[in-house]
């Protein structure tokens, strides 16, 4: 086994757990969170990293699990997106809504849209619980840098979810319209 094998071997120990966390935090999904584990890994073994990879291993794996958690919900939106336009021939009952389920359903759907480096450092702060000083340390930026990341994410978050709730209270009206419009033919 090389040294860099074994390094990568004691790099996976010391912060899957971690990485896993952060990417299901994105995603929302046991599995997707393991893929993104393994894509990561599997990314390293096969060629030497960069050399960001060298100065902050820690902040690297983390940024990479943000980033493909990031590529994962991207591509479910782009699937999903494709799916609603052949859906959109059927008029589907309505969902049940649960007000906890839809509230994460559309922060994941905001995360999709935002920059990665501003969810990762929102996801080590309220997921992880870290301080400011140890984000900095771990995202290699300055404490000023961190906070200002902070308040643009939180700010841009709150924006993305107001955008989606008045798409679901649009898209809740066509329905109620369209099917009052049925009843009304049906009699």
């Amino acid at each position: 086994m090389t040294r860099f094998q074994s390094e990568l071997e004691t790099l996976f120990r010391e912060n899957h757990l971690r990485i896993y966390r952060a990417a299901y935090s994105v995603t929302g999904n046991h599995g997707d969170a393991e893929d993104v584990l393994q894509n990561i890994f599997l990314k390293l073994s096969q060629g030497q990293p960069s050399s960001n990879f060298d100065k902050n291993p820690e902040g690297y794996l983390y940024r990479a699990a943000i980033n493909e958690a990031v590529s994962i919900l991207r591509s479910r939106e782009r699937r999903t997106l494709a799916d609603d336009d052949v859906e959109g021939l059927e008029m589907p009952a309505p969902e049940v809504e649960s007000g906890h389920d839809d509230r994460i359903g559309r922060m994941r759907a905001a995360m999709a849209k935002m920059k990665p480096s501003l969810i990762e450092t929102m996801n080590l702060r309220y997921k992880e619980e870290l301080p400011c000083s140890e984000i900095a340390r771990i995202r290699g930026k300055p404490v000023g840098t961190v906070l200002a990341d902070l308040f643009r994410g939180r700010r841009q978050m709150r924006k993305l979810m107001r955008i989606q709730e008045k798409q679901g209270e649009t898209q809740h009206e066509k329905h109620e319209t369209d099917r009052r419009q049925i009843l009304a033919d049906t009699f």
